[in-house]
């Protein structure tokens, strides 16, 4: 097995390491690393075609594209290929934190939702998140990995650890119940049905508030409104306000994914309240991006634009909503429940031996609120376009 390490330069440096290459044996075979974006983008046509064999070319959270400019946390990014019987078996995205502009030597695989991070064939994943933390960490400025993602079978857990045996890698693993791709129905009274009373009836006593004002839903804006809406909502933010890079992001993300569109909602003057902005992929809604005018909470506006969207999206035919940043509390509780996997591995250390030796149980309990942090930071900052009411 070949396995290829790809890391950014630093954008300070004016140096090309996409031309540089470092190879170095291990176990029997090559690691190779390389420039960073250049590289990620070269083996686009590569990855493509992977996506394809595993079955996931739909999933456009996994294009380089998509990846590359989703980097709302100001990370650098890093690509590892791994390579089996002459071809690419599995490709993980990672990012390497920033703390005040300085590198941190941590590397992060998948967002909290286990997502955006591994491309393979489902029985090659854990394995793949394994042998990718492992090459990454022999790099020496790479001190841990946090790597998440979805679980599908209860031995993931000890082909990881199959991997790491007669390694200096330790690795400790957080499991965690995720919510965020809701069910749909055929139509708009069924789904209603499927809700909580006190959901039922916000969703219908909301909207029905907002139309006796005259307001109205726009289910596809055009260039130049979503343009007017964006830079009005930015000013009007509420209580989550969104920083202006991450907006950016998303919207560069967009762009790079075809057929993305946004919706939107308007005052009978004509100002724009509430904006939505994704993709459909077959029967499947990603959302992306959702801002709304702090000014009109009492309305909960954010209520209003799921219940607009939502019947939109099933008379469209479609089955089921991702919210990629994180579902609110509103609709959180039916979604569907999925088992996801935190891990972080780390080179072994005297501290960490005393870890086990000296203070096991709270050395434990401090690597486990470590990961439960880094999950709950990046939660906070993929989720700060919500307006959370109910």
């Amino acid at each position: 097995m070949t396995v290829w390490a790809a890391a950014a330069p630093s954008q300070k440096s004016g140096v090309n390491f996409a031309a540089i290459l470092c190879r170095t044996a291990v176990h029997g075979g090559n690691r190779y690393v390389v420039g960073g974006e250049v590289a990620i983008r070269a083996l686009s046509p590569q990855i493509a075609e992977l996506l394809k064999r595993t079955g996931q070319a739909e999933d456009v959270t996994l294009a380089p594209e998509y990846f590359l400019e989703r980097n709302e946390l100001r990370g650098v990014p890093w690509v590892v290929l791994i390579h089996e019987g002459g071809q690419i078996a599995a490709v993980l995205y990672g990012r390497e934190r920033r703390v005040l502009g300085m590198r941190t030597g941590m590397v992060q695989f998948g967002d909290y939702y286990g997502d955006c991070a591994v491309i393979a064939r489902q029985d090659f994943k854990a394995t793949a998140v394994a042998e990718a933390a492992l090459k990454v960490l022999e790099l020496p400025q790479i001190h841990s990995v946090r790597a998440s993602y979805k679980v599908s079978d209860q031995n993931d857990s000890a082909a990881i650890h199959c991997v790491l045996e007669r390694t200096e890698i330790q690795a400790r693993m957080l499991p965690e119940m995720v919510q965020h791709i809701l069910p749909l129905k055929n139509t708009f009274d069924a789904f209603l049905n499927t809700l909580g009373s006190h959901t039922r009836r916000n969703l219908r006593v909301y909207r029905r508030r907002v139309e006796q004002k005259g307001w109205k839903f726009v289910p596809r804006l055009g260039p130049a409104e979503m343009t007017t809406a964006l830079q009005a909502l930015e000013k009007q933010q509420g209580k989550h306000k969104s920083s202006a890079h991450y907006l950016n992001c998303c919207q560069a993300a967009l762009k790079a994914v075809p057929a993305s569109f946004h919706a939107g909602i308007c005052t009978g003057t004509g100002e724009w309240v509430s904006l939505a902005s994704g993709w459909l992929r077959n029967d499947r809604y990603f959302m992306l991006l959702q801002l709304n005018d702090g000014r009109y909470v009492r309305d909960s506006i954010s209520t209003v634009m799921r219940s607009y969207l939502i019947e939109n999206l099933i008379a469209s035919g479609t089955k089921s909503i991702d919210f990629v940043c994180g579902c609110s509390e509103l609709l959180r509780q039916f979604c569907t429940p999925q088992l996801c996997a935190h891990y972080l591995f780390e080179k072994r250390s005297a501290l960490n031996m005393a870890r086990q030796f000296i203070a096991p149980r709270f050395f434990k309990t401090s690597m486990l609120n470590r990961i439960t942090q880094a999950g709950q930071e990046t939660r906070n900052q993929l989720q700060t376009s919500e307006t959370l009411t109910r």
